[in-house]
């Protein structure tokens, strides 16, 4: 009789293939007037606040578990654009590049009003489908509670050096220490996923003024710079 091993192992897939997409504010977390960040340990109410909470923008790979996240300004529009283009780019310190088959984003994010826009976009210049995020899905939350945790120890290095613009710089860093669990059995993969073409990301930068500002100021060290061995950012 034939036997046929079954690995214990998940089957190898590929990277890429679907993203899902999280875009909350803060329960902690929010903007001083100086550029620090502050955290509040009773949750942040978004209704009654007067602080520029910090808003956790996380990429998460279901397939290989390697997430992307960024910190942005709550009190000022999400650019959703610029945070997807910087996710597929290729980046010294992180694994993720390249376009998705499926882009998953959640009932509620799709009717904000930044979505509509960034949407269009994707529809015009990609081949991306854009689906629904399936409700509970737990390995999503846990993502963004992994980047989370990482965002806290990294604050509590820095103590009160940890600005919005230093900690943003340092977001691709954080994102891998999130996903530092599943870096390696995936690493190899990821290096053969190729990013957009330069025609993808010359049309991102025509819609900034100034041309290309998503990938100017601290967005610079997330797309060209090594920021863990960077002795600028850790004076």
């Amino acid at each position: 009789m034939d036997f046929e091993f079954e690995s214990p192992w998940p089957r190898a897939e590929e990277p890429g293939r679907a993203q899902h997409l999280f875009v909350n504010l803060s329960k902690h977390l929010f903007c001083k007037k100086d550029g620090t960040l502050g955290y509040q340990k009773t949750p942040l109410d978004p209704r009654i606040s007067k602080k520029c909470i910090i808003r956790r923008c996380v990429l998460f790979d279901p397939e290989s578990g390697l997430l992307y996240g960024e910190i942005d300004l709550g009190c000022r529009e999400f650019d959703l654009v610029g945070f997807l283009s910087r996710a597929w780019a290729e980046k010294p310190g992180h694994l993720m590049r390249g376009f998705p088959i499926v882009l998953r984003v959640s009932q509620s994010a799709q009717k904000e009003d930044w979505f509509a826009e960034g949407a269009r976009f994707l529809w015009q210049n990609t081949d991306i489908l854009i689906d629904e995020l399936p409700r509970g899905f737990a390995a999503g939350v846990h993502a963004v509670r992994q980047f989370d945790s990482s965002l806290d120890y990294l604050m509590a290095m820095m103590g009160k050096n940890g600005g919005f613009d230093i900690v943003l710089s340092g977001c691709a860093a954080i994102s891998m220490h999130a996903s530092a669990a599943t870096r390696l059995l995936w690493e190899t993969k990821w290096k053969q996923i190729e990013p957009p073409g330069e025609a993808y990301f010359e049309k991102v930068d025509s819609r900034y003024e100034p041309f290309g500002a998503w990938r100017q100021g601290p967005y610079a060290h997330i797309l060209n710079d090594d920021w863990e061995n960077d002795p600028q950012l850790h004076d």
